[in-house]
């Protein structure tokens, strides 16, 4: 059972992207690889669906109220949206 525990929160928001990353980067994999269609993500396209699985239960903390919860999720969630920034560099800022 989920608490409104900001430790809780914390493991969840590190935990679930890096388990949803491993799992788009083989289902990536499978796609490319396929024999019928060449089709696949680019790297900070999967990366990004990563970091974005943490608002599916920040949603549900939300409709319960846990606030400690959900600051425990937003705090790897932003600092893996800054990775990813500074990492992809989507507008070539840093060149």
């Amino acid at each position: 059972m989920i608490k409104d525990k900001f430790i809780y929160g914390l493991i969840m928001g590190t935990v679930l992207p890096l388990l949803t990353l491993g799992i788009l980067l083989l289902l990536n994999k499978a796609l490319n690889d396929s024999t019928e269609v060449q089709f696949s993500f680019k790297l900070s396209s999967v990366c990004l669906f990563a970091i974005c699985v943490n608002l599916i239960p920040t949603i549900f903390a939300n409709r319960w109220r846990y606030e400690n919860f959900i600051r425990g999720i937003m705090f790897p969630t932003i600092i893996g949206s800054f990775v990813w920034f500074f990492y992809f560099n989507p507008m070539n800022l840093f060149v």
